[in-house]
């Protein structure tokens, strides 16, 4: 029986890659063991038993972005407590592989597998690299990446490009068939991700406003992420637009599947959803994340869909009332948007990172070198 141990958290784009692979991995080889490890109190505690998965909490704390030396204290020991829980756990489990998904708490678990001897991997979502897995990188047996253009990273060249692992129920809205929304109410979903972005929660409303006196009929979908949605809800009804206001849902297939237009932020797992809907976009970058990394993700698959994108600071509320309306009034312009979407999408990515996955372990086992994974042989690992 083998042992996995898949660990990630923080934000939803760390964790439903992560429930993602234990699905692809449990339909894969049901014998193998899967153990999910998370923050305690956190996000992606609910996430993980919310698909049916048992999830195990360890401390942990970002180390970034601290503004205070006790603070910095305190984030230290969490991280070191974190380190020893992880340590105790994967030793008392023997678990054959870690695999990353990014966040804070990662760091811990993974550099605990390693001094371990147990097979290391993580998988990077964005374009550039997320500051936990930029430390432990040097010392994995592997890297899989959501993006090729990770790979132009100097320390990330040996690297598997894998796309970002989706759901069942987000995959599976690639079957569905798509009309455009010219001579009907359309439906619009605005979010910035599980955190949320505080600019779209500010902005869409009158924008959207504007949409509507322009003669475009629609309704909206709009989630706040961590902020309380009555103030935005309050927006909507001042700019007399129906709207539905929520802070943040896990489940997202419906939303998707009913909507003609998606306003984004540039999150790597939002971008690989909307593509697998093939739902038209407008993607508005958070400015505020780390090293601004939602500006590159918003490139890198721009230049993939033909996707708008906007960045905060350059929002003509005008302009993009008026651009989208054209889309919306528009059949052909829209089923060409819509296309060009589903064309970037890559539904197989959870069971890539599982074949992978599985060469890492054979090689690591065979005592090979692991980093450049995807030149590993192709067999089943064994116990």
């Amino acid at each position: 029986m083998l042992r996995i141990a898949l660990i990630g958290g923080y934000t939803a784009g760390h964790v439903f890659p992560m429930l993602a692979v234990a699905d692809a991995y449990r339909a894969h080889d049901p014998s193998a063991e899967l153990l999910l490890i998370g923050g305690r109190d956190s996000l992606e505690a609910s996430l993980i038993a919310g698909r049916g998965y048992a999830c195990h909490e360890i401390d942990g704390a970002p180390l970034y972005g601290v503004a205070t030396r006790l603070g910095r204290l305190w984030s230290y020991g969490a991280f070191l407590r974190g380190f020893a829980q992880a340590r105790r756990l994967l030793a008392r489990e023997r678990a054959d592989l870690a695999l990353g998904f990014g966040g804070y708490i990662t760091a811990g678990p993974m550099l605990a597998a390693r001094t371990l001897g147990i097979a290391t991997a993580i998988f990077e979502a964005n374009v550039i690299p997320g500051r936990a897995n930029r430390v432990v990188q040097r010392w994995m047996h592997g890297r899989l990446l959501g993006f090729s253009e990770t790979g132009d990273f100097r320390r990330w060249r040996e690297s598997v490009t894998v796309g970002y692992p989706l759901r069942s129920e987000i995959a599976a809205l690639a079957r569905e068939a798509r009309t455009a929304p010219a001579g009907r109410t359309a439906r619009v979903i605005v979010t910035g991700g599980s955190r949320g972005s505080a600019f779209l929660n500010r902005a869409t409303p009158a924008m959207l406003g504007r949409l509507a006196r322009g003669g475009s009929g629609i309704d909206v979908l709009h989630q706040t992420g961590l902020e309380p949605p009555a103030p935005v809800a309050r927006a909507y009804r001042d700019a007399a637009v129906p709207a539905a206001v929520e802070g943040f849902t896990a489940e997202m297939a419906r939303a998707y599947a009913q909507a003609d237009l998606v306003i984004c932020a540039a999150g790597a797992g939002t971008l690989a959803e909307i593509a697998a809907a093939g739902v038209p976009a407008l993607i508005v970058p958070i400015s505020e994340v780390a090293d601004d990394h939602q500006l590159a993700n918003a490139r890198a698959f721009a230049d993939r869909t033909g996707a708008p994108w906007v960045r905060e600071t350059d929002w003509d509320e005008a302009m993009i009332a008026e651009g989208l309306a054209r889309v919306l009034a528009d059949a052909e312009a829209w089923k060409l948007a819509a296309d060009r979407m589903r064309s970037a999408a890559r539904l197989d990515a959870a069971a890539a990172v599982v074949a992978a996955c599985e060469r890492l372990l054979v090689a690591h086992q065979r005592g090979e070198p692991t980093a450049a994974i995807k030149a590993a042989p192709r067999q089943s690992a064994k116990r």
